[in-house]
């Protein structure tokens, strides 16, 4: 369902997510960790891949993601793993946005992944 869904500008009055909601939507993105960075809850999660061309084939759609629904993860890629976090810089905190990227990009690693088995 979230994957569904597109991302909204968040406004400073928003309504911080509340354990309820967070659970639901977490439920929706099992494999991702919610981590404390610097006392900043962020989304995270590893993606592993084949080889170096499912990396930046990964990294590409998922750069084009975010510039089109304008929310951008921060992305690490080291030879064959890419590692991804979300969370709204504007607001410090969890958005439903990051929930909804987070879903997002694993449907991109689905689709890159058959791709290349594909191949």
């Amino acid at each position: 369902m979230l994957e569904q869904l597109h991302c909204t500008v968040v406004q400073s009055d928003y309504e911080h997510i509340d354990e309820i909601q967070m659970a639901k939507y977490s439920s929706e993105i099992p494999t991702w960790d919610n981590v404390i960075i610097g006392s900043i809850p962020h989304l995270q999660k590893t993606f592993l891949f084949g080889g170096e061309h499912e990396v930046m084939m990964f990294t590409q759609q998922l750069i084009q993601l975010a510039d089109t629904e304008k929310h951008h993860p921060e992305i690490i890629c080291q030879s064959d793993q890419v590692k991804v976090s979300w969370w709204t810089q504007d607001i410090a905190d969890l958005h439903i946005n990051d929930f909804i990227m987070a879903a997002k990009t694993d449907e991109i690693f689905e689709k890159v992944l058959k791709y290349s088995y594909l191949q």
